[in-house]
């Protein structure tokens, strides 16, 4: 699907690891030929992944220079094992899952700075040939992709196609979000959610002041005429209202300024937003909406998605930590 079309499927709401060295070993009993279907499907230490029918060996396929790919494409084991146990986390449900994506969020922060300061991550083509078959395969590519270009917007200069496919990437992920017919129950870390805001305005300033820079690509063409609707401020605000307005946050943040109960807000969130994932995204987006709308110069209607944010609770909060921080110093 185009990011054209993914765009339009958008709701219109506004116009303006385990420990590391694990990896999944693919256990067969008599009951079954597919051992991802298998009660023993375990994670162990080795380099196993169910393809196309069959159990493949991934050291032993990227050695032989299996389907086109190199081993160079994978620097360590230690990121294959990451991989492996990055998709099974899809498998796993509540807090088992958040503790879990917790653990891979770190563990990428870590394989980033141990092997990828000076390399990309492997591209996830190559990630999407050995989870092709997969049933989770779609929303394990979507969040690998956003951590991909992540790291290559924070060590590298993106290209202008690199930065085309994040906005397309982002895209998905905020389609699957959106336009589900059942509320996603996927269980990401805060850190990860807010990461994917920040890091999703962060791209758009980055690319209005690049593709000022960068008048005319090498064909000549103004870069900016080629993807009109790529990171275009309206599409920005279209997607964190849709988030706001999807989760009910508003409503349940008045709700906890007014003092009620629990089954209350509960009851005003809806079945999207009494999940966490919805709740934080929406929260994070009214965030992200007051920072786009002082970006355009809107102060007054920064300060208006604000409304029901208990700002001089956080302002309390800051003020004792820099009192702190003033004290340390001293």
């Amino acid at each position: 699907m185009s990011s054209r079309n993914l765009i339009a499927s958008i709701p219109v709401v506004t116009r303006l690891y385990c420990p590391k060295g694990l990896a999944m070993d693919l256990i067969k009993n008599s009951d079954t030929d597919d051992p991802s279907t298998n009660s023993n499907y375990e994670l162990l230490n080795s380099a196993y992944v169910w393809q196309n029918g069959n159990v493949t060996n991934v050291e032993e396929d990227l050695e032989k220079g299996g389907s086109g790919y190199k081993s160079e494409e994978f620097s360590d084991q230690s990121t294959m094992n990451f991989l492996f146990f990055f998709y099974d986390a899809f498998k796993a449900e509540g807090d088992e899952q958040i503790n879990l994506f917790l653990q891979i969020y770190e563990e990428y922060n870590e394989l980033s700075q141990t092997y990828f300061k000076q390399s990309r991550w492997p591209a996830p083509e190559v990630v999407s040939h050995y989870f092709s078959n997969q049933d989770s395969h779609h929303l394990f590519l979507v969040l690998y992709k956003e951590l991909y270009y992540r790291h290559i917007h924070t060590s590298f200069e993106p290209t202008f196609q690199e930065r085309l496919s994040s906005f397309e990437n982002y895209c998905n992920f905020f389609h699957c979000i959106l336009s589900s017919k059942e509320a996603i129950k996927l269980e990401l870390p805060h850190a990860w959610l807010w990461d994917i805001i920040d890091e999703f305005l962060y791209q758009f300033r980055s690319f209005s002041r690049r593709s000022k820079e960068l008048n005319l690509d090498q064909d000549g063409t103004t870069c900016t005429s080629l993807s009109p609707q790529q990171w275009n401020v309206h599409i920005v605000l279209n997607v964190l209202h849709s988030l706001v307005e999807k989760s009910n946050i508003n409503a349940q943040l008045q709700a906890y300024r007014e003092g009620q109960d629990h089954q209350h807000v509960e009851a005003v969130a809806g079945g999207c937003g009494s999940l966490m994932l919805y709740k934080m995204l929406g929260y994070f987006s009214l965030i992200g909406l007051c920072r786009v709308h002082c970006l355009l110069g809107d102060y007054h209607q920064a300060l208006n998605l604000l409304e029901n944010v208990e700002i001089n609770r956080k302002i309390s909060a800051i003020n004792s930590l820099l009192v702190l921080s003033l004290q340390l110093s001293s």
